[in-house]
């Protein structure tokens, strides 16, 4: 699907520039196609009332003012017609032969098939298992007329994984790895322990020897 996405992009690129550059003057062939329809009302100079259905906008020529529908400017250009003045000196430059060109003059560029991709040292991803709908309909049907309830999932299909070594078919109770990973985890928490000990053990020494020198410096030497 990207791929698609892709191809239909850089065709839709080539061709927009190609058909911009065709264009003989520098507005859009659908603005110049939309005057036509428009009925205009002249007011006063350079004023001018433009009615397009059943809808009616003003254009003020003289302050650049005009109220617009979903195309700005069409409703003015249909008054600078109407006066036979230049409407390129009129119309916003969004709308004008140079501004779309310019939209359109990166390119997307071409790419090589899957079969000439580089290769990575990472594992292809799998693909998904294929369900198979009619054993599922079958169990469905066992489980109504044993009466157990439908919702219900065997796991006999699925893979089992293990959380100690992440491994695939075997579960934490029966993984290999699990008497070497507590070898891991529990060396280094007995000699945590140890040492814990030995600093109770020194230190408890030291307070009982600083209260036997307490002891001996209270002492009464007799007369």
């Amino acid at each position: 699907m990207l791929e698609e996405i892709r191809v239909w992009s850089m065709e839709r690129m080539y061709n927009q520039r190609i058909m911009g550059e065709e264009w003989d003057l520098d507005i859009f062939p659908t603005i110049r196609k939309e005057l036509k329809d428009n009925n205009i009302t002249q007011s006063g100079y350079q004023q001018f009332e433009v009615r397009f259905g059943n809808d009616a906008f003003a254009v003020d020529l003289i302050r650049r003012i005009w109220k617009c529908r979903s195309i700005p400017c069409l409703h003015g250009l249909a008054a600078i017609a109407y006066l036979n003045h230049n409407a390129e000196s009129y119309v916003a430059p969004g709308f004008s032969k140079q501004s779309f060109l310019s939209s359109y003059t990166y390119n997307v560029h071409p790419l090589n098939g899957s079969q000439m991709w580089p290769k990575t040292i990472y594992q292809e991803p799998l693909p998904l298992k294929k369900k198979d709908y009619q054993t599922d309909q079958k169990l469905n049907e066992q489980r109504i007329s044993t009466g157990k309830r439908a919702h219900t999932i065997s796991r006999v299909k699925g893979l089992q994984e293990s959380s100690t070594c992440r491994g695939i078919g075997h579960k934490k109770s029966s993984c290999p790895g699990k008497a070497h990973v507590q070898d891991l985890v529990q060396a280094p928490v007995e000699a945590h322990i140890a040492s814990r000990i030995g600093k109770m053990h020194v230190r408890k020494r030291k307070v009982s020897e600083r209260i036997i020198e307490i002891g001996l410096s209270k002492k009464v030497v007799p007369k």
